[in-house]
């Protein structure tokens, strides 16, 4: 893929990033496409798989920077099933530079470019989701089992040295079951990967180096395209108030673009009208039943009475 002319203007020069010297763009050197996995049919890109550098090493030593901070320790650390040492939750307060390079314009046009799709990420608590995992003495068994991601589009960076790691590559399992293994990223490489629709795995590794990798989800920009979300891989490792407050947000904002959307349509275009209304109805539905679906009641509010809370739960569910 040819990289776009790209002309760094006042836009540019906000917040901590330094526009000419944290990026170091490289166009993708290992692309797949959703036809090449067997998936003609699903995603919003025609890009299944892209691996490709965005950052240069300076920006890759602010990072670390951020997430080896007791700000960051303290605050962010999470368990979960997948990947016991996570970080999550840091941007904006715990991690500014980390916050502003991954929502700079330039790293949205070029992974947008990448993508073949225009993407914003997905909201504050998604940006650089850090997984920390710890090399063993056996490579036969996975260090992320066989998943789909909640969000449409991820973008993985790894902020770890390969060294003599031996495993620890990204597999993708294609329609017809049979499995392809990406090449393992050097420290500064991402791969963008269309997770929802993809199921994937890493592999075990042996070495001495831990496996450093931050994964920032990200969203279609557009208002007329499907948002793929769901949030049941998050929720077990997410603070769920805020992850149900960001979500509602943001769903909220594309509700209010497309009553706008709708009430500037012409008076004489019923048709567009009413298209748009169904999109609209669909978007609200959609959220209300993510939010339902997972039962959202706080135990303090009833009382820690399991036997209330199933109540409310079966009631909203009707």
């Amino acid at each position: 893929m040819m990289a776009l002319p790209y002309t760094f203007t006042a836009k540019d020069w906000f917040g901590s990033v330094d526009p000419g010297s944290d990026f170091n763009f490289e166009s993708p050197s290992d692309t797949l496409l959703m036809n090449d996995l067997g998936y003609h049919d699903k995603g919003l890109s025609t890009i299944a798989y892209a691996r490709f550098k965005l950052f240069s090493d300076q920006a890759l030593c602010k990072m670390m920077n951020e997430l080896e901070s007791k700000e960051v320790l303290d605050n962010c650390e999470f368990k979960g099933d997948i990947v016991q040492r996570q970080y999550r939750g840091m941007v904006p307060t715990h991690a500014p530079f980390i916050s502003d390079i991954w929502t700079h314009p330039y790293t949205l046009f070029r992974i947008s470019e990448v993508a073949e799709i225009d993407l914003v990420p997905v909201m504050d608590l998604e940006i650089s989701h850090v997984n920390r995992t710890a090399p063993k003495d056996t490579t036969s068994r996975p260090t992320v089992h066989w998943h789909t991601d909640s969000y449409p589009f991820v973008v993985v960076l790894s902020l770890s040295e390969k060294g003599d790691m031996e495993g620890g590559e990204t597999l993708l399992k294609e329609r017809s079951g049979a499995v392809r293994e990406m090449e393992i990223l050097s420290m500064g490489q991402c791969y963008l990967l269309q997770g929802r629709h993809l199921e994937h795995m890493v592999r075990q590794f042996a070495g001495s180096n831990e496996r450093i990798t931050a994964v920032t989800s990200f969203r279609p920009r557009s208002i007329f395209l499907k948002d793929e979300t769901v949030l049941t891989r998050a929720l077990p490792i997410s603070n769920s108030s805020r992850l149900y407050t960001e979500y509602v947000r943001y769903r909220f904002d594309i509700a209010v673009e497309l009553m706008e959307h709708i009430r500037l349509l012409p008076k004489t275009d019923n048709v567009g009208q009413l298209r748009w209304m169904d999109h609209l109805v669909r978007v609200i539905q959609d959220t209300n039943d993510e939010l339902i679906g997972h039962c959202i009641v706080d135990i303090d509010d009833y009382g820690g009475d399991i036997e209330n809370i199933n109540l409310v739960c079966l009631y909203y569910r009707k």
